[in-house]
């Protein structure tokens, strides 16, 4: 009996247990009902690249999968899932070797998404969300991984409005994305990003990702790491480390952002310098966090160490609201110019935060370069 038959003869509500095995489709699954597919271990769901895994199109129902191994979908929007569902919970699946434009493995358009103990690996998308693309609905991700999904924007949040998309993301790994495959991404990464979200990232780990495109015609790379945009984030114990891209390769603040970076570790994150057209070198710039004007960013108990720089501000570039406090540490960061910060906006230093052996390479001297207004040694 097919998969398909399967589900349609299930009733509205129920659980539907799939007997393990490989299922490969001729074509997408399609369900339309309130549904709970649970697999027994090693339920494989193969689309062979012929097309989409499954599609939800009924606005109206929640559904729920669990245990599930979602293989070679290939879509424009989902490569293994595209759903508009009010409610769509997935429990301990696994999705790989998926293709889209849109959502290598899941597209979920509109309500309410929750992700668990679920694996994301070598999925691939052209244009953004390699993993997952998230447009106008609440996410809750919680226990899962992310690794070896080249391409453009791994978790990618994308709210209808300033602050309203609310997306939890606790306990998770997004570890060695390599970025984009070629000029078609224009060189942007972004292990997570955030855009119109009120989002809370909680004891997660952001490591090895990369962002770069240097061709004899296209050079770009940008934001390897966790990416925010009129949102607003609280960033709680997580590790940020080893990411590497031209700009910005571990946090970038947007326009119209409010962060929060709580007892979190900013390490050997590295902006690149790269030669391009076998002509001009370019270095990078802002390998700790970048901030543009218009953003505020409020540090506390945070450890920004190690991090390199091929051009400026090997720890803070920032022209919004800079606030450190707490026993926030800068050390050992190293960059061409202005080794730790480099700062536009207005930057505000509490007494207990900690600067030093911080390496400037072409003008050694103070750690922090201000253009802007600087309030040190504050209370």
């Amino acid at each position: 009996m097919s998969l398909q038959t399967l589900i349609d003869g299930a009733s509205d509500g129920s659980s539907l247990n799939i007997d393990r095995g490989r299922y490969v489709l001729s074509e997408p699954l399609h369900i339309s009902k309130n549904i709970t597919p649970v697999g027994t271990p090693l339920v494989y769901i193969d689309a062979q690249e012929t097309g989409q895994i499954l599609q939800i199109d009924n606005p109206k129902v929640s559904v729920n999968m669990e245990k599930l191994l979602f293989i070679h979908g290939k879509g424009e929007y989902g490569g293994a899932i595209s759903s508009q569902a009010k409610s769509l919970t997935i429990k301990d699946c696994d999705f790989s070797d998926s293709l889209a434009d849109y959502g290598a493995a899941i597209y979920q358009k509109g309500g309410n998404l929750k992700i668990k103990g679920s694996s994301f690996e070598r999925n691939n998308a052209t244009i953004l969300g390699v993993a997952i693309c998230d447009e106008g609905g609440d996410m809750q991700v919680e226990s899962s991984t992310f690794t070896q999904n080249p391409g453009s924007y791994v978790l990618y949040i994308n709210g209808a409005k300033p602050m309203q998309t609310q997306v939890p993301i606790r306990r998770c790994d997004a570890s060695n994305n390599p970025g984009p495959y070629n000029d078609l991404n224009s060189g942007f990464g972004g292990a997570i990003v955030c855009k119109n979200s009120t989002a809370l990232i909680d004891n997660c780990t952001i490591k090895g990702n990369r962002a770069l495109v240097n061709t004899p015609t296209v050079l770009s790379g940008a934001n390897a790491g966790l990416v925010f945009g009129s949102s607003n984030v609280t960033l709680n114990n997580t590790l940020i480390y080893g990411n590497e891209a031209l700009y910005s390769p571990a946090i970038y603040v947007g326009l119209d952002s409010e962060v929060r970076i709580n007892r979190c570790i900013i390490a050997k994150n590295h902006a690149l310098s790269v030669l391009f057209s076998s002509k001009y070198a370019v270095g990078g710039e802002g390998a700790g966090i970048s901030v543009i004007e218009g953003a505020e960013v409020t540090m506390d108990d945070t450890s920004i160490e190690d991090n390199i720089s091929d051009g400026n501000s090997s720890a803070i570039n920032s022209a919004g609201v800079l606030n450190l406090k707490g026993s926030t540490i800068i050390t050992r960061n190293t960059a061409k110019n202005h080794s730790a910060i480099d700062s536009f906006g207005t930057i505000t230093i509490h007494k207990d935060v900690h600067i030093s052996d911080n390496r400037d390479v072409h003008e050694p001297g103070s750690p922090i370069h201000s253009e802007g207004v600087m309030n040190q040694g504050v209370p």
